[in-house]
């Protein structure tokens, strides 16, 4: 991976300016931290220039309305917009270092961090709200979240300075978020101390049933049928809620960008209306205080007591939340029985190929409380046999991974869960070929992508062989693949399994038909690039000629 950018293109908060070029100025790490309230917008990794950082500042003061006066309201934009989970991660411990860490402690001049009084530091992080659209829920999240019962690392920072548990709790219990179409896949399935707003609405892209994600909440709710005027106030889990909406407006297929802010309200379907109308309030109700939040129900209870008109409506949209909470952790409830079964199996060697045709996708891609599924479970078990066979499921299901296909495209028909999992194949595949398994190293090829890239100068003899029999197995020549693809195929990777089976140390008699084999596939590639190279001549000299 090349080197990441440092912190200006990994991040950049700004404030509106109506007297500044472009009404807008950049604003130095010390200027984040007012005494007053402050609002903190983070819209999506196409947000690249300071526009775009203004554009969805000027999202977050509408939503203030009179409010809007008492706030400093910061936006953001990432100079370097990609969204790879190395930059969420390094965005999110900015936030963390810059934004949240100086609510709770001060900083000595060795650059040692010292508690606030526990008073001072819950008023501190009371007062700061976050705004966020896609990428930005992504990064807050990273921030926020408690995987498997393990502490976030905001919870690690205070219990490292001397907050006891229970401060710690309240304390990140008084940071509050907003989302709006927040794309991450394990919304629902864990806990987070933070208090967490969603808007969801169906028609959002990234919810789209395409194929199965096990961690994703957005997934089980594109499949539920929703009418028109249908509204969800769903209770995720202790401090998360969602308002949930079929469809923002009739005018557009894709709901996930600026629908809920761009689209006037009379063209809104009523159920939106009523959603606009809900979130403002709960809006409001955070921005507009600053008492100790003590649980969510807190919240819900004062933002009826001033919304009265509100709360028939809220109690029908808490009901059919329920309603639809309960069947989802029915559902998921059963994909978890249907992986602990297939895991049980796995673990004992008995999981058979009936197995692998009758388990579902769900169950397929699931993880233990570990992080595990079934590829990585045969793998510790050292079971090439079972590894084969699961990982042979596993890409009947998944879909093609073309050299030089735009990943971005892979990923509308394929499940993060089903990123992760190839990522991780691929470290087994080189961990096999550097540990001279050639069993293993056997098992996992079994797709032609994953050749391509490995450093095979180190592999073993046996490997190298595998290597060079699966490259031979395979039919590489496509003449609709491009030629930055064929030389993904055909250049360094092949080049250096052709060296490596000419060494010394591998018998003639078992290379020398590989090695030749090889070569001719390599030909062909340079035929190819040879005809493309000769044609643009042709086409240039004849522009010329004219």
């Amino acid at each position: 991976m090349p080197d990441l950018p440092d912190s200006s293109d990994l991040i950049t908060f700004g404030m509106r300016d109506e007297n500044a070029p472009h009404s807008w100025n950049n604003a130095p790490l010390n200027s984040l931290l007012k005494n007053g309230k402050e609002l903190f917008v983070l819209g999506g990794n196409g947000n690249q220039w300071s526009r775009d950082g203004n554009a969805m500042t000027k999202v977050g003061i509408s939503f203030l309305g009179d409010d809007y006066k008492k706030f400093n309201v910061f936006g953001a934009y990432y100079r370097n917009g990609t969204n790879k989970t190395p930059y969420v991660a390094m965005r999110s411990m900015f936030l963390i270092d810059n934004i949240l860490v100086p609510q709770i402690a001060t900083k000595d001049k060795f650059g040692n961090l010292h508690r606030l009084p526990f008073e001072e530091a819950w008023r501190n992080m009371r007062k700061k709200v976050f705004l966020t659209h896609c990428h930005g829920g992504r990064i807050m999240r990273e921030a926020t979240k408690q995987i498997n019962n393990i502490h976030s690392r905001l919870d690690e920072i205070m219990l490292s300075i001397g907050y006891s548990e229970k401060e710690a709790e309240v304390i990140h219990r008084q940071m509050v978020v907003f989302h709006q179409n927040n794309p991450c896949a394990d919304i629902g399935t864990g806990p987070t101390r933070s208090i967490e707003f969603y808007r969801i609405t169906q028609a959002d892209e990234q919810n789209r049933p395409v194929v199965y994600n096990t961690d994703s909440f957005g997934y089980y709710l594109a499949t539920e049928q929703m009418a028109e005027h249908d509204i969800y106030y769903a209770a995720l889990s202790e401090n998360e809620r969602a308002f949930i909406i079929p469809k923002i407006s009739p005018y557009k297929k894709s709901e996930h960008n600026g629908a809920y802010w761009q689209v006037p309200r009379e063209e809104k379907y009523e159920s939106a209306q009523i959603e606009e109308d809900m979130f403002l309030a709960f809006f409001k109700e955070i921005t507009s205080t600053d008492y100790m939040i003590e649980n969510m129900s807190q919240i819900e209870e004062n933002v009826m007591k001033k919304n009265p008109h509100l709360q028939q409506t809220f109690k029908e949209m808490q009901d059919d939340g329920d309603d639809f909470m309960e069947n989802y952790r029915g559902y998921r409830q059963n994909v978890q029985e249907e992986f602990n079964e297939a895991k049980e199996k796995l673990l004992q060697g008995k999981f058979s190929s009936a197995d692998g045709a009758e388990i579902s996708q769900e169950a397929l891609f699931m993880h233990d409380v570990n992080g595990h599924n079934l590829l990585d479970l045969a793998v510790q078990q050292k079971n090439a046999p079972m590894v084969e066979l699961i990982w042979k499921n596993m890409l009947e299901v998944m879909p093609a991974f073309e050299h030089g296909k735009d990943l971005k495209k892979i990923y509308e028909n394929c499940s993060s869960d089903m990123l992760e999992t190839k990522e991780k194949h691929r470290f087994y595949t080189m961990q096999a070929l550097e540990n001279n398994d050639e069993k293993m190293f056997s098992a996992l090829v079994q797709n032609s992508d994953v050749l391509v890239g490995l450093d095979y100068a180190q592999a073993g003899t046996e490997t190298a062989l595998c290597a060079a029999e699966k490259f031979c197995s395979f039919d590489w020549h496509d003449e609709n693949m491009s030629l930055p693809a064929m030389e993904l195929v055909y250049g360094s990777s092949l080049k250096a399994l052709m060296k490596r089976c000419g060494e010394n140390d591998i018998p003639k008699e078992k290379s020398e038909s590989f090695v030749n084999r090889l070569m001719q596939k390599h030909r062909l590639y340079i035929k190819r690039e040879k005809n493309f190279v000769t044609s643009i001549l042709q086409d240039l000299s004849s522009g010329r000629g004219s």
